[in-house]
């Protein structure tokens, strides 16, 4: 019987367990740097509440293809989104929106960088790059389009 040799990233043997460990704190460099590809997942577009559209910065909900995909932790993400053939740059939320009261939902949303147009029933693939920050609640709505100005902007200049 053959029995393959472990796959071993800068000293670590990898396993499933350790993946889904960086995956469940956020750590998708780790996470990629195990599955030898970036963190990726799919889904298709669908209609939310439009508060990103109302703060100025517009979001594509995505409902994921597979509900039994591991997603990282809670927080926002840089990433690319693979659209109509075309490769975006994005920031994504995944959490529960604490700024905005109670909504316990967990939802996955992406702002898509200078994109116009609507998504809406169309499938797209998330690539992870890296993970900016934890979800925070903000005092006031002024203050939270402050911090998505400098998410966009870390993710639009690489920082």
């Amino acid at each position: 019987m053959f029995k393959a040799s472990p796959f071993v990233v800068n000293g670590v043997t990898v396993s499933s367990s350790k993946i889904r460990r960086a995956l469940a704190t956020g750590d998708v460099g780790l996470a990629g740097a195990f599955l030898g590809r970036d963190y990726s997942f799919s889904g298709e577009i669908v209609h939310g509440a439009g508060i990103g559209r109302s703060l100025g910065f517009p979001t594509a909900n995505i409902e994921l293809h597979d509900r039994m995909k591991m997603l990282p932790a809670d927080g926002v993400y840089d990433v690319l989104v693979l659209y109509g053939g075309k490769v975006y740059k994005g920031v994504m939320n995944i959490g529960v929106k604490p700024t905005f009261g109670d909504n316990l939902h967990r939802c996955v949303e992406v702002h898509v960088i200078d994109f116009s147009g609507d998504m809406y029933g169309s499938d797209v693939v998330i690539s992870v790059q890296r993970r900016l920050r934890g979800e925070m609640g903000f005092v006031s709505i002024e203050a939270l389009c402050q911090q998505i100005k400098s998410d966009v902007e870390s993710v639009k200049n690489g920082i």
